[in-house]
């Protein structure tokens, strides 16, 4: 065991006494302090079995190296002075290095606690079977180093961590190690993350840099890679939204507590390494402000006719193209130009407005979250609110799955157990829909929120008949079909897409191939050729719905200026 400290003695007696009430008995305690000016020192001498280590203030980084150096075991954990252990932590790691020889590091899962050590919410388990270098690209999906058990000969060989790293440190050496070795989750709650006011994941524009560092490291490793790339892009888009939006939140609240040089600093921090995703927002916020603004005035100054008659040709984007002038190009075909809807070229662009109405009501995924097959947009939109993640999956084949069920019934999931249930194109698989629903809503706790997305314009199925595919949808449907299940007053549906969006997602287009306004840090937001809506051609159906109870209010829908 390595607890390197710095200025937490405080909470240092806390952390080592977790280690000393371990079931496995044997156990090197090290504690590496690293230049504190508190009493460290005289918390650690309190026990004789701690081998305390002191060097001047050098990071987190090289304390743990420092903690290497010092130990001798063939085994280390590292636990941060402000956290704890579970009795059964070690004991849990060398069960699963028993059953898995292979593995360079195998970890478990977590739950939070307060500064006083009172435990809040449920535990947070990582469900990763397989391909953790793509999974770890896509974002770090081990949230806390007391989680991980390594091996000290895999640390030494990769040289332990980088010292020039002030923070994510462990998400680089996680990124290190999968890349050539394999590793294993087991599922053992193992360690008590407390949380704090002086945590150093806080601070959000230094993580914000440092995990894009880290991860354009691994560029070269990805690049010739078709899969890793597209895992590496998620990554860098998941890094950019999560640390973007806390950003955000931390400018209008330094905004509202009148702290201008805060809200300033936050700002040069966003614009610097996510312009992008700052310019989106903004450009959102002003476009609807200034939509709106007009559309006042316009009914202000001039009669209704002409009113209705300026909206009728602002959704005209060009005039007709006389007969025998079309130009078909490479859209005169007989075959798509993907059949598994783009996936095969970059990003789909259905998945443009999932992602954005997700990023739109991210402060609905929190608590306990429901997701099917996987829970990728659980971490990638919920993050630290998330306490509990669940995935559900209609038989036992995914070993991801917390829970193995057919919404249809489902009888074994609790009821009214979940805060929010994330169901992306899951419906039109389903047969019988309305029994879903009533499934779904069930499982809600009162309050909770549903986020739902459907296909309207979509291949079906990559052109195989009896693949399970049984329903497109529309505006009007998918309103009815929840109409019969929530209150119509708690309900939100709002559909994506034009023609031009229509049609590049039948041929299979990717994200990437659409024309876009570039951006600073090089990456382009799609041009509104995407983000104009015609309820004619709906590529997705999205809806927010709200079980009675702990009321929450209804957003409107806009247009996508997210990730």
């Amino acid at each position: 065991m390595i607890i390197p400290c710095y200025n937490y003695a405080n909470f240092l007696a806390d952390a080592i006494a977790s280690v000393l009430e371990q079931t496995h008995p044997q156990v090197e305690i090290v504690v590496v302090d690293d230049g504190s000016s508190d009493n460290t020192r005289e918390v650690a001498a309190h026990y004789s079995r701690v081998r305390y280590v002191r060097q001047d203030h050098q990071g987190l980084a090289a304390a743990r190296n420092a903690g290497i150096r010092e130990s001798r075991s063939p085994y280390l954990v590292f636990l941060d002075a402000d956290d704890r252990l579970l009795p059964g932590a070690l004991e849990s790691g060398l069960a699963s290095f028993s059953a898995h020889p292979e593995c360079a590091f195998v970890s478990g899962g977590f739950r939070r606690i307060g500064p006083d050590g009172s435990v809040l919410g449920d535990p947070v388990i990582p469900h990763i079977s397989k391909d953790h270098y793509v999974e770890t690209l896509k974002r770090s999906y081990i949230s806390m180093p007391a989680t991980v058990m390594f091996r000290r000969e895999v640390l030494e060989r990769v040289n332990g961590f980088d010292a020039s790293l002030r923070f994510c440190e462990d998400f680089d050496i996680y990124l290190r190690i999968v890349r050539n070795h394999p590793v294993c989750c087991h599922g053992a709650v193992v360690a008590e993350y407390r949380m704090h006011h002086a945590n150093k994941s806080g601070n959000h524009a230094l993580m914000l840099k440092t995990a894009l560092r880290v991860l354009r490291k691994q560029w070269p490793y990805v690049k010739a890679d078709a899969r890793c790339t597209a895992a590496y892009n998620l990554g860098t888009r998941f890094w950019k939204q999560c640390y973007g939006f806390e950003l955000l939140q931390g400018i209008r609240q330094s905004l509202r507590q009148v702290h201008p040089w805060r809200a300033i600093k936050a700002s040069s921090a966003l614009l610097r390494f996510a312009p992008a995703f700052a310019g989106r927002r903004l450009a959102g916020s002003m476009a609807r402000r200034a939509k709106l603004l007009a559309a006042r005035a316009a009914q202000i100054i001039l009669p209704d006719k002409v009113v209705r008659r300026l909206q009728s040709l602002s959704s005209e984007r060009s005039e007709p193209i006389p007969l025998g002038q079309v130009r078909l190009g490479d859209l005169h075909r007989l075959t798509p130009i993907s059949r598994v809807l783009g996936y095969d070229r970059g990003l789909p662009i259905d998945r443009y407005y999932i992602e954005g109405f997700l990023f739109r009501h991210a402060s609905d995924i929190g608590g306990r979250v429901l997701e099917i097959a996987d829970n990728d947009y659980t971490a990638r939109f919920g993050g630290a609110r998330v306490v509990t993640s669940d995935i559900l999956h209609v038989n036992r084949d995914n070993p991801r799955a917390t829970l193995v069920g057919d919404l249809t019934g489902a009888p074994q999931i609790p009821t009214n157990g979940f805060d929010c249930i994330i169901l992306t194109q899951t419906l039109h698989f389903i047969y019988d829909v309305k029994a879903a629903l009533r499934t779904l809503y069930r499982i809600l706790k009162p309050g909770g929120v549903l986020l739902v997305t459907s296909p309207g314009i979509s291949q079906v199925g990559q052109g195989v008949p009896g693949t399970g595919w049984y329903w497109a949808f529309t505006h009007d449907s998918i309103s009815r079909l929840l109409e019969e299940v929530f209150p119509s007053a708690n309900i939100h549906v709002e559909d994506h897409g034009n023609v031009f969006a229509a049609v590049a997602f039948l041929h299979g287009l990717a994200l990437e191939e659409i024309p876009t306004d570039a951006m600073g840090d090089g990456v382009g937001k799609p041009s509104n050729t995407l983000d104009r809506r015609d309820a004619g051609f709906p590529v997705i159906i999205a809806a927010r719905a709200v079980k009675p109870g702990r009321e929450r209010p209804v957003s409107p829908g806009g247009c996508y200026a997210g990730p």
